[in-house]
């Protein structure tokens, strides 16, 4: 561990009978910042790495069920993303090895890995070049290889996050409160956040799956996805074995906000087996 790592926690909040710590980590001189609730008693620990331009209150639905889940809970703020300082990894290996050494700051075994879209591809990067480090993995609405469409990367070449793509992330009947939500998210992201983390998925290309071949895997994804579509599923599904394919009726891509609930019931199922 690196001379001037340390963790602090800097304030709790309770929430759902789970008492949320907000705690820092100091990696390379910059604060990390990261989310995590524990039950009395756990087995594991779930790490919850964001998508693209998002940050550790993406969330926010899972860090509440802890208890029923029986693991610990740990949502970080990658580098440059929320509260976390530093500008963001310009690959999705760099994002990985920032994830693995944010395990062994915590000091963590063996942590199941959930990571969503980016997030997604990020776990998948750190469990095929270190298989060992992983008990089990949680791929939602991700990708072996992402197609980011080019208007979307000409608009923030031009300095303009469009609502429109923030819209696309739901499904067509989303509550338009939870959009505005994610509008007004998006809007308090820098747009070079956002470029930097689409140019690194649009260069990202899995390797050495068969590595991962071990790692008991779940795949969600939600049935309305329109930017990464439900047959993304067919070639994760091909690479990871053993899986598990759950799919959510009239969810986007942002399927573990928009319904919570069925995500977390097989989510609960997956680290029960």
């Amino acid at each position: 561990m690196p001379k001037d790592a340390s963790v602090a926690s800097v304030v709790t909040v309770s929430a759902a009978r789970e008492l949320i710590r907000l705690p820092y980590v100091n990696w390379k001189g910059k604060r990390i910042f990261y989310r995590s609730t524990a039950p009395t008693s756990y087995n594991n620990t779930v790490i919850c790495i964001h998508g693209a331009g998002g940050n550790s209150r993406h969330w926010s639905y899972q860090l509440t069920m802890a208890s029923q889940w029986g693991h610990s809970i740990v949502a970080v703020d990658l580098p440059g993303h929320g509260q976390s300082e530093g500008p963001p990894l310009e690959t999705i290996s760099d994002y990985s090895r920032f994830v693995e050494e944010f395990i062994q700051l915590l000091k963590l075994e063996r942590p199941v890995l959930a990571g969503h879209s980016m997030g997604g591809a990020i776990t998948m990067e750190l469990a095929s070049r270190q298989p060992e480090l992983v008990a089990k993995l949680i791929l939602i609405g991700t990708a072996d290889q992402f197609m980011v469409a080019p208007w979307l990367l000409e608009s923030l070449q031009a300095g303009e996050m469009p609502p429109a793509f923030i819209r696309l992330a739901y499904a067509g009947n989303a509550d338009g409160k939870l959009i505005e939500q994610g509008i007004k998210e998006a809007e308090r992201t820098p747009v070079s956040v956002y470029l930097t983390d689409f140019l690194a998925c649009q260069a990202f290309r899995l390797s050495k799956a068969d590595a991962m071949t071990q790692i008991p895997c779940l795949l969600l994804f939600g049935a309305e996805d329109r930017l990464t579509p439900l047959k993304k599923a067919d070639s994760l599904r091909k690479a990871l074995h053993p899986h598990r394919l759950v799919v959510i009726e009239k969810a986007g891509h942002m399927v573990m906000i928009e319904k919570a609930d069925p995500v977390n019931r097989a989510i609960e199922e997956f680290l029960q087996v």
